[in-house]
């Protein structure tokens, strides 16, 4: 309620974290170097599916941005990893301009990856992964493989996103369901950008006007 435009608010919200940002904005958004971000393309624009595979509820035992800094400072990849970010990132940019799902798909694997790649090296290693979160990796693998439009991406924890055109969502929810060791599996579309949200709350839980 301070009249601020989505820029300023993604602004604001970087400060707390990149995701933050991000997700003032809906569909696929790209962030500015400096500060802020942007709409690409809006979620109705190309209408990916999303299929997350849940391994954990539990919290994480090293927060992302603390295993980020840890990274930074230890792992020998980090200076190659922030200079591939760039070139990935141009490559997912055009790809998803494009609507090119193959071609938005193989950077998107490839990066997760060497995400993952520079957090095993950094010291201690950060290991987010579980049993779970291989197999549904595998899984997602092999129905590529076999022609399915999806790929996974891993951020830093365990649940496994597997992003797909709309039609495959229905057989890649039913694969991952299979795999021992998923809580549960999750079925979205792309989100629209940040609103406030009603949540019904009870009266003493509200916060005070101008609070």
């Amino acid at each position: 309620e301070l009249g601020l435009g989505a820029r300023e608010r993604a602004c604001l919200a970087r400060e707390g974290s990149a995701s933050a940002a991000r997700s003032v904005f809906g569909g696929f958004v790209s962030l500015d170097p400096e500060c802020g971000a942007e709409t690409v393309l809006d979620a109705n624009e190309w209408p990916l599916a999303v299929v997350v595979a849940v391994t954990s509820q539990a919290a994480k035992a090293v927060p992302s941005s603390a295993g980020m800094l840890s990274s930074a400072r230890t792992s020998p990849f980090y200076p190659a990893w922030r200079q591939s970010t760039r070139v990935d990132f141009e490559q997912a940019r055009q790809a998803v301009l494009a609507r090119d799902f193959d071609a938005l798909a193989n950077v998107a694997a490839h990066s997760a990856m060497k995400l993952h790649g520079l957090m095993l090296a950094t010291r201690p290693p950060l290991l987010y992964w579980l049993g779970a979160t291989v197999e549904a990796l595998r899984v997602v693998q092999a129905l590529r493989a076999s022609g399915t439009a999806v790929v996974a991406t891993v951020d830093a924890g365990p649940q496994v996103k597997a992003v797909c055109l709309p039609d495959a969502a229905p057989v890649v929810a039913d694969a991952l369901r299979q795999v021992a060791g998923v809580l549960r599996v999750m079925h979205v579309g792309l989100g629209d950008g940040a609103r406030l949200v009603d949540a019904g709350l009870p009266e003493l839980d509200r916060p005070a006007a101008g609070g």
